[in-house]
C-alpha cells in the first residue's frame, strides 16, 4: 500500500512540557493520557492522535494534530496529580517539528531527554 501524499496527511504539532513534582516517569505519562481521555473521551483521544514521544528528567514531548492543539494544551494544564502525588505540568513550547522545539529552546538537542 502506498503512503498518503502530503496533501492528505494530518498536520502534527509537538508540545514540549515540563512536569513539576515528585512523581515517576510512568506515573506522569499515565496521568497525562488519563487527562486527555477523561476530557475528550475515546473518540476525542483518537481524533487528536495524542501520544507522548519522550519523557525523562521532568521534561517531555507529546504530539497531537494541529486542530486539537488547544484541547491538548488544556488537558496538560489540568493534570494535578500523578500516582497520588501533586504535580503541575507547564507547556514550554509548541512547534511543527521536533527540531523546531530544539531551536526554540536555544539549542537544546532533542535527544537530551
Amino acid at each position: 500500500m502506498k503512503p498518503y501524499p502530503p496533501s492528505l496527511r494530518e498536520r502534527r504539532r509537538y508540545i514540549q512540557f515540563e512536569a513539576y513534582g515528585a512523581a515517576g516517569e510512568g506515573e506522569v505519562s499515565q496521568a497525562i493520557r488519563h487527562s486527555v481521555m477523561s476530557l475528550f473521551g475515546e473518540d476525542g483521544y483518537a481524533r487528536s492522535n495524542f501520544s507522548i514521544i519522550r519523557y525523562g528528567k521532568g521534561r517531555g514531548i507529546c504530539r497531537c494534530t494541529h486542530s486539537w492543539l488547544d484541547n491538548c494544551l488544556v488537558a496538560l494544564a489540568l493534570v494535578r496529580e500523578a500516582g497520588g502525588r501533586p504535580i503541575r505540568i507547564k507547556a514550554a513550547a509548541v512547534s511543527g517539528t521536533i527540531k523546531g522545539l530544539a531551536r526554540k529552546n536555544q539549542g537544546l538537542a532533542p535527544k537530551s531527554f
